[in-house]
């Protein structure tokens, strides 16, 4: 059976490796995959710069395509440039790697709480094969340069947009 994200990803085989964060929808303005994002919308990106289009102040800017991702481009430069952390929990001195959504927010409560012996640490080095992996998108933002469109993105938005 065929997934609804398989024609995407027939577009950008890398986003098979993100296959399990995929959304048929648009968190913020409800967008289906191949459909441009609305005004006002906090996800797209503006299609000349790069950066967010509803404060970039591009005139000529369009929002971009809904591809099923939130951060994109930089979640193909983690991709290719092997940029990878984790995030852990400290509990008196014993280290437990977040492994869900669900030990995320219960350590973000203990850290606010201010649980004695907790720690919780962010965005630590790994590879992608470690337990917890996830794509390390601060630093994927933080070595991007606005206005650098890949060229990967560009050839083949032209064949979403047929295809709809």
């Amino acid at each position: 059976m065929m997934s609804e994200f398989q024609h995407i990803i027939d577009l950008y085989p890398w986003l098979e490796t993100f296959k399990d964060l995929l959304a048929p929808k648009c968190h913020d303005c409800g967008v289906k995959i191949g459909e441009k994002h609305l005004n006002g919308c906090d996800t797209a990106r503006c299609s000349v710069c790069g950066g967010q289009h509803m404060i970039c102040g591009c005139e000529e800017g369009e929002a971009d395509l809904w591809l099923g991702l939130m951060y994109l481009v930089e979640h193909k430069m983690c991709l290719d440039n092997g940029y990878w952390c984790r995030d852990a929990i400290y509990l008196d001195g014993e280290e437990f790697i977040v492994t869900s959504p669900e030990m995320h927010r219960l350590g973000l409560r203990m850290q606010f709480s201010k649980v004695p012996g907790f720690q919780m640490k962010f965005h630590i080095p790994c590879t992608q094969d470690d337990v917890g992996a996830h794509a390390d998108l601060n630093r994927a933002a933080m070595q991007s340069q606005k206005g650098n469109k890949p060229s990967w993105m560009e050839d083949s938005l032209d064949e979403i947009e047929d295809s709809q």
